[in-house]
C-alpha cells in the first residue's frame, strides 16, 4: 500500500510539473508573439472613415454608413442594458474575464472537439474588435484575457460598454450602434425602442443568420430570449418585456446606394489586399484611396442598367436575369467603371463583375486559339480550314444550328465564331497551347483545362468579366498584358504615401499577332456575330460568346467583349443559378442583348477616332486576281503570299504593297474561295451536349513550366 502511495505521489508530481511546463510554454508563446500590455491609444481611438476619390480627385460616396456614426453617451441606459443581457449578463460583476462562462465553454469545446464556444465578455470582444485578429485559437484567447484584465483596471464599465457598441458589426455594412440604427430603422441610436434595440442585439450573435432582414424568425426568437433575460436579471419588469415582445418590428432601412457602390466595394477590397489589412480596419483607418473611376462613364452605366428593355425577361417565378459589365482603359487595364449586378442591395454584396466565374463560350477563342495559332505561324488570316462535322477521338463539336460552311478562311471562322475550325486549330497546336495562352493573358485555368473543348470556351471554373475584359485589353495594346487595377494610390491618415500603382506589363502575345487577331475581330464587329457594333463607325473589335444549357432549351450565359484603342468593355448576362426554369431564351445570345448594351455604351463614350496602331512585322497584301477589285489582307511578315501582278509583265499590281517572299511555306490547308457567311450568331459550346470534360494531366503529359519560353521559339507546328 505504501509503495502504491509513493508511486501515486510521484505520478501526481510529474503531472504537476508537466502542467507547470505547459503553462510556462503558453506564457512564453504569448509574450514572444504579443506585447505585455495593450495599446490604449488604439483602443480609445475614434474610427476615422476612409475616403475614396475618383480619377478627377472628387470624393466617391462609398455607400457606407460612416456618416451616421455618433456619440452614444446620450443613449438611454435601458437600451444599453439590452446588449449586456444579450452578450454578457455578468458584465457589471466580473473583472474582464467571466471564469464561470470560461469553464462551461471549455467543457463544451472538449466534448465537441472544436472551438465554437468562446465565452468572451464584452471587454474581450472589444479587444478582439479593435486590437486583435478574429482567429479562433487558445493563444489568442489567452492574450485577449490578459488584455481584458488590464482594460478593466484602466477604464470604467460604462466606457467599455460604449466603446464596444461603437465598434461591433451589425451587418448591412454597419459598424457601431449608431450606424446600425440608421441601416435598419433610419433613426438615431437615441430614438431606438426596446424592441428595435433587442432586434439589433439579436443580430450581433451572427449578422449573416440573425439579422432581421435575413431571417425574421431567428431574429424574433433571439430577441424574445434577450427581453426575457432582461426581466430575469432585473433590467426591466416582465410586463415591459412582454410589451416589447408583442410590439411588431418594422424595418425602415436607410438607402446607402451611391453612384459607384459596386466600384467602391471592389476598390476597397483591392486596397485592403495591397496593404495587407482587414477590410474592416481599412474602412475605419482614415486612409485616402485614389482610384481610376471615371464618374461620367459610371453614371452612363447606371442609367443603362435602369432600362429593362436592354435585359432578358425575368423567369416565370419572378427571378430577374442578372448582368455585369466592366469598362477598362485599353492601354493600361485601369478599371474605369463597372456594375456588378442589376441591383445593389448592401455593401460587399456579390459583385458579378469581379467575383463571378462563368463559362465564357466562344468569347474565349481569340485568346485560347486565334492569337496563339497566329503567333506560332500555324495559320494566316486567309488560311482556309474545312468546316464540317468532325470526330476528334470521340469529341464531336458542333456549330450553331448544325450549320457548316465547308472551306472557310480563318477570318470568316473568327467573324462567324465557327466551332469546328477553332477545335481543329487547337488540336493541331497541341493540348497545352490554349492553357498556356490563357495564363499569358492573365486568366488562370484549372490544371484540367487542357482538352480540345477549351477551344470553344469549356473551362472547369470559367472567367469573370473583369479578367476577360483585361485579356482583351492586351489584344488592343500590342499584346502587352496589364493586371486590371482599381487603385492608383493610397495615403495614410497622416498623408504618408503608402502605395502607388506602377505598371508591370508582360508580353501575352507578340504585337504583330495581336494586331492580326484584332483585325479578325474587327470583321466580327463589321459583319459577324457582333455586327450590331458596325453602326458605331469607329475602329472596333469584338467577340461574342453563348453557352447553352446542358439539358433543356435556352442558354446559360451570353457574353460580348469589345474594344477600341481607348476602351475595353466586357458584358455578361445570365441567371445566378441556371436551371430549366432559369435560363436565357434561345434567342438571347452574345450577339443579341449583351452586344446591344455594349453598343449603347460606346455611343456615349468619347472616342478619340484612333485606329489600332500597326506594329512593325505586319504587311497588307492584295490577294485578289488582277482582273478583280483589290482585296487586302493582313499578314505577319514572312507568311504573306506573293502580291498579285500583271500576268505578262514582271510588275506588281499597283494596289498591292510589294512584300518579300515568304520565309516558310504555309501549312497544308486547302485554298478555295471563302464560304459565304451563313450563321446568325456564335454557337454555344455545350448546347448540343457534346463538350467532353477536359482530361486531367498525367505524369506522361506534365504541365509546362511558367513563365513559358518566348512564343517565337515555338514557331514550328507540333505533330500531334
Amino acid at each position: 500500500m505504501a509503495r502504491f502511495q509513493r508511486t501515486l505521489m510521484i505520478l501526481v508530481r510529474v503531472l504537476c510539473a508537466l502542467a507547470v511546463l505547459a503553462s510556462a510554454g503558453v506564457c512564453i508563446m504569448v509574450f514572444a508573439r504579443f506585447p505585455l500590455s495593450y495599446d490604449k491609444e488604439a483602443l480609445l481611438a475614434t474610427a476615422t472613415p476612409t475616403t475614396l476619390t475618383d480619377a478627377e480627385g472628387q470624393l466617391i460616396p462609398t455607400g457606407s454608413l460612416s456618416v451616421y456614426s455618433a456619440d452614444l453617451s446620450d443613449v438611454a441606459q435601458t437600451i444599453l442594458d439590452v446588449f449586456v443581457a444579450a452578450e454578457d449578463q455578468r458584465f457589471y460583476e466580473h473583472a474582464g474575464v467571466d471564469l464561470v462562462r470560461v469553464a462551461g465553454a471549455l467543457v463544451a469545446n472538449l466534448k465537441s472537439g472544436d472551438r465554437s464556444q468562446g465565452a468572451s465578455t464584452i471587454t474581450q470582444q472589444l479587444i478582439k474588435n479593435k486590437l486583435l485578429s478574429p482567429e479562433k485559437s487558445y493563444l489568442r484567447k489567452a492574450v485577449e484575457a490578459l488584455f481584458a484584465l488590464q482594460v478593466e483596471q484602466d477604464l470604467g464599465k460604462e466606457e467599455i460598454l460604449l466603446l464596444y457598441l461603437e465598434s461591433a458589426y451589425f451587418g448591412k455594412g454597419a459598424y457601431g450602434l449608431s450606424q446600425a440604427a440608421w441601416a435598419y430603422f433610419s433613426k438615431s441610436a437615441e430614438e431606438l425602442t426596446l424592441t428595435e434595440a433587442a432586434a439589433l442585439a439579436a443580430t450581433l450573435k451572427a449578422p449573416s443568420s440573425y439579422a432581421p432582414h435575413i431571417s425574421q424568425d431567428r431574429n424574433r426568437q433571439r430577441r424574445e430570449y434577450i427581453l426575457n433575460t432582461m426581466a430575469e436579471e432585473g433590467f426591466i419588469s416582465q410586463a415591459e418585456a412582454d410589451e416589447a415582445i408583442a410590439q411588431p418590428l418594422e424595418l425602415r432601412p436607410a438607402s446607402i446606394l451611391s453612384k459607384a457602390s459596386w466600384y467602391a466595394d471592389a476598390a476597397l477590397e483591392e486596397a485592403a489586399s495591397l496593404l495587407g489589412v482587414e477590410y474592416d480596419q481599412l474602412k475605419s483607418g482614415g486612409y485616402r484611396i485614389e482610384t481610376n473611376l471615371n464618374m461620367e462613364i459610371q453614371e452612363q452605366l447606371n442609367a443603362l442598367f435602369q432600362e429593362d428593355a436592354l435585359f432578358p425577361a425575368s423567369a416565370s417565378d419572378g427571378t430577374a436575369c442578372e448582368s455585369a459589365i466592366v469598362v477598362l482603359d485599353t492601354s493600361s487595364a485601369r478599371v474605369l467603371a463597372l456594375v456588378g449586378g442589376r441591383e445593389y442591395a448592401f455593401e460587399r454584396g456579390f459583385n458579378r463583375a469581379v467575383d463571378m466565374r462563368r463559362q465564357p463560350g466562344s468569347a474565349l477563342k481569340p485568346i485560347a486559339v486565334y492569337a496563339p495559332a497566329l503567333s506560332r505561324r500555324f495559320v494566316t488570316a486567309s488560311t482556309e480550314l474545312l468546316d464540317e462535322p468532325t470526330d476528334f477521338d470521340g469529341y464531336r463539336p458542333r456549330n450553331y444550328g448544325d450549320s457548316y460552311n465547308g472551306l472557310v478562311t480563318l477570318r470568316t471562322a473568327a467573324a462567324l465564331s465557327l466551332n469546328v475550325p477553332a477545335v481543329k486549330l487547337l488540336d493541331a497546336m497541341g493540348p497545352y497551347a490554349g492553357y498556356e495562352s490563357l495564363r499569358r493573358f492573365g486568366i488562370e485555368p484549372d490544371r484540367s483545362d487542357t482538352g480540345l473543348s477549351l477551344a470553344v470556351g469549356s473551362m472547369t471554373y470559367g472567367v469573370s468579366p473583369l479578367s476577360l475584359g483585361a485579356a482583351y485589353c492586351a489584344l488592343g495594346n500590342g499584346g502587352l498584358y496589364n493586371e486590371p487595377s482599381f487603385v492608383r494610390a493610397i495615403y495614410g491618415h497622416d498623408g504618408t504615401l503608402l502605395y502607388s500603382h506602377t505598371s508591370d506589363a508582360s508580353q501575352a502575345v507578340d504585337a504583330p499577332s495581336a494586331y492580326v487577331t484584332t483585325s479578325l475581330l474587327q470583321s466580327a464587329a463589321a459583319w459577324g456575330t457582333a455586327k450590331k457594333l458596325s453602326s458605331l463607325s469607329i475602329p472596333i473589335a469584338a467577340k461574342t460568346g453563348t453557352v447553352g444549357m446542358e439539358q433543356g432549351e435556352g442558354n446559360r450565359d451570353a457574353w460580348c467583349a469589345a474594344y477600341t484603342p481607348d476602351y475595353s468593355i466586357c458584358c455578361w448576362m445570365g441567371f445566378d443559378l441556371p436551371d430549366e426554369d432559369h435560363a436565357l431564351p434561345s434567342s438571347v445570345t452574345g450577339g443579341g442583348l449583351p452586344t446591344s448594351l455594349v453598343q449603347r455604351l460606346f455611343e456615349n463614350l468619347p472616342n478619340s477616332g484612333r485606329a489600332f496602331e500597326q506594329p512593325e512585322g505586319v504587311v497588307w497584301v492584295n490577294t485578289a486576281p488582277f482582273w478583280e477589285e483589290a482585296k487586302y489582307e493582313v499578314y505577319l511578315e514572312g507568311t504573306q503570299p506573293e502580291p498579285s501582278g500583271w500576268p505578262l509583265f514582271d510588275w506588281d499590281w499597283p494596289f498591292a504593297r510589294p512584300t518579300p517572299a515568304p520565309e516558310e511555306a504555309e501549312p497544308s490547308f486547302s485554298a478555295l474561295p471563302t464560304a459565304t457567311p451563313q450563321a446568325e450568331d456564335d454557337a454555344p459550346w455545350e448546347g448540343d451536349g457534346t463538350a467532353e470534360p477536359n482530361p486531367e494531366p498525367t505524369e506522361e503529359t506534365p504541365l509546362p513550366a511558367f513563365p513559358f519560353p518566348p512564343l517565337q521559339e515555338e514557331a514550328e507546328p507540333a505533330n500531334e
